[in-house]
Order: structure tokens, then C-alpha cells, then sequence
């Protein structure tokens, strides 16, 4: 059933790049296909020599022994049973939630050098959109929300999506824009994610991964929202976008994501190192991902 789910993906990998390179934008793939395209490289690097391997004469005899007693290590998803998808989940998210409190200490350092003040400029040439009770000419106290919102989380707290987004204008140029960005922030932010922070090249990376997260965040959107998820497709996102769902109600579920896709329509690419932010402002105090750091 694996190599068949496996195959299916495979192919339809294969025909949604063909549609790109024909002109197909990625706005115009459906959620799945997104999650498809994103996903099947990672998976192919993964099971590829296992596939090639097993096709050798007798390889079997050998290759599925090892396959059964590493397949987190050796084999993709597609071939894991839910109980496996579920537990290796937890495994990956407890190592990213170690970089939880490091990426923190490196916002709050930068807190004094965030501005006083932003004024709200419609001519002002960034291409950031306003919140419907922000008009030109607005005074924002940019410092100060900022340590308004890193207090609550240093209190066991999460800021609301309304406060979060208030302060974007931070996390477009100094001192949290994605062009600012120390090499340790980033590499703490890779972990975060799941991306190797020991290449070259973390800025871009960190860039496409969390681009590729808001079109899917968008395609949610547009296909009627996360209630049309079914339950497998909801845990996988919360687990893509820095949230523990083992042992949270479909509800509490949906209510989190719908946080995060709220934040994700209002960003756009000036301010996308907001959205690559939200694991902390929406899931640093979460208490599944506190029960899973402490081992409990």
C-alpha cells in the first residue's frame, strides 16, 4: 500500500511541475497539490535508495529487515502507519521545540533597537497593507507593542493576532526583517523548521520555506478554510507550522490554525519574517508544547 500511495505522489509530482514549467503559477494549485509539490522531494531523497537498493536480485532479503526496524530513518510517510506518523511527529517536534527559547533570547536582544515610533505612510513605498483600524498618518508606539508582546509570552502568555500584527512593521526592515537577521537567529529558526542549519544559503531557505507555508496558508483559505481539512491533514499542519496537536481537541485545533491563517492574510513578502516568527507569538506558551519539551 506504501509503494502504491508512494507512486501516486510520484506521478502527480511529476504532472504538477510539468503545468508550472508550461506557465501554471503556484497560486493556482489546490492545497494538496501544494502539499504534494513541497513535500516529495524531501520524501524522494529519503526512500529513493531504498527503492533502488530493493530492486537488485535478493536486495529484499536485506533492505525490508532494516526498513522495519528504522522506518523513520529509511522510509517516507507514505509507508508509516498513523500510530508511526503520529509518534515521529512528536520526535522531530520535541527537537525543534529546543530552539523555542534561543530564537526568543534573540528577539528580546534586539528590542531597543526596534523604533520608537512608525508612522503610517500610504506612499511610503513597502507595499505593506494596513489593518482595517489603521489609516495614514497613524502614530504607532512600535517599541513599546513589541515589549508589550514579549512580555506576555515571558509570562506564560500569547499576544493576540490583532497585537502581533500591529508590530509587523518591525519585521520588515531592522531590526527582525528578513534581510537583518543575525546567522545565529537564522539558524535557530531553521531548527525551528526542520531545516538544516548547517548549509549555506539559511536567508533563502528560511525565504522559500516560509513562502511556500503562506501559499498553502492561502489555498486553506481559499478551498473554505481548516474545517475542511480531515483530521490527519489538520495534525500535520499544526506539526508544519510549530504547534503540538497530540492531545488538543479538533476544535482548539482549528482555532490555532485559524489564528495563524489570520496573521498569514495580512502579511505580505516585506513582512513575511512575521509569519516565520509565529511558532513563538502563537506557540511558545502552548501547553502540548510545553508537556512535550518537559517529557511529560
Amino acid at each position: 500500500m506504501g509503494m502504491k500511495d508512494f507512486a501516486k505522489d510520484l506521478l502527480e509530482y511529476f504532472r504538477i511541475s510539468g503545468e508550472l514549467a508550461l506557465g501554471k503559477t503556484v497560486r493556482e494549485l489546490s492545497y494538496n497539490e501544494l502539499l504534494i509539490y513541497f513535500q516529495l522531494p524531501r520524501d524522494l531523497i529519503k526512500v529513493g535508495p531504498f527503492i533502488i537498493i530493493s530492486a537488485a536480485p535478493f536486495a529484499n532479503y536485506v533492505t525490508f529487515p532494516v526498513a522495519y526496524m528504522f522506518p523513520r530513518q529509511i522510509l517516507s510517510p507514505h509507508f508509516w502507519t498513523i500510530e508511526q506518523k503520529i509518534n515521529f511527529a512528536l520526535i522531530d517536534h520535541r527537537k525543534r521545540l529546543r530552539s523555542y527559547r534561543p530564537t526568543f533570547r534573540h528577539i528580546q536582544a534586539k528590542l531597543d533597537s526596534v523604533p520608537e515610533t512608525y508612522v503610517i505612510d500610504d506612499n511610503d513605498g513597502s507595499g505593506i497593507k494596513k489593518l482595517d483600524s489603521q489609516k495614514e498618518g497613524d502614530i504607532i508606539q512600535l517599541r513599546k507593542k513589541c515589549r508589550a508582546i514579549f512580555g506576555k509570552l515571558g509570562s506564560g502568555l500569547h499576544p493576540t493576532v490583532e497585537e502581533i500584527l500591529e508590530v509587523k512593521f518591525a519585521f520588515t526592515k531592522k531590526p527582525y526583517g528578513m534581510l537583518h537577521l543575525s546567522s545565529r537567529h537564522m539558524s535557530r529558526l531553521c531548527k525551528i523548521y526542520g531545516i538544516n542549519s548547517w548549509l549555506f544559503g539559511k536567508r533563502p531557505r528560511l525565504w522559500n520555506f516560509i513562502g511556500f507555508i503562506r501559499e498553502m496558508d492561502l489555498a486553506i483559505i481559499r478551498e473554505g478554510g481548516p474545517q475542511k481539512l480531515n483530521q490527519d491533514q489538520l495534525r500535520q499542519a499544526c506539526f508544519m507550522r510549530g504547534l503540538n496537536p497530540v492531545g488538543m481537541t479538533r476544535d482548539e485545533m482549528l482555532n490555532w490554525i485559524n489564528n495563524w491563517l489570520f496573521i498569514a492574510r495580512n502579511v505580505e513578502g516585506s513582512s513575511l519574517s512575521l509569519l516565520l516568527h509565529c511558532p513563538l507569538f502563537l506557540g511558545y506558551n502552548q501547553p502540548t508544547n510545553w508537556r512535550l519539551l518537559r517529557g511529560r
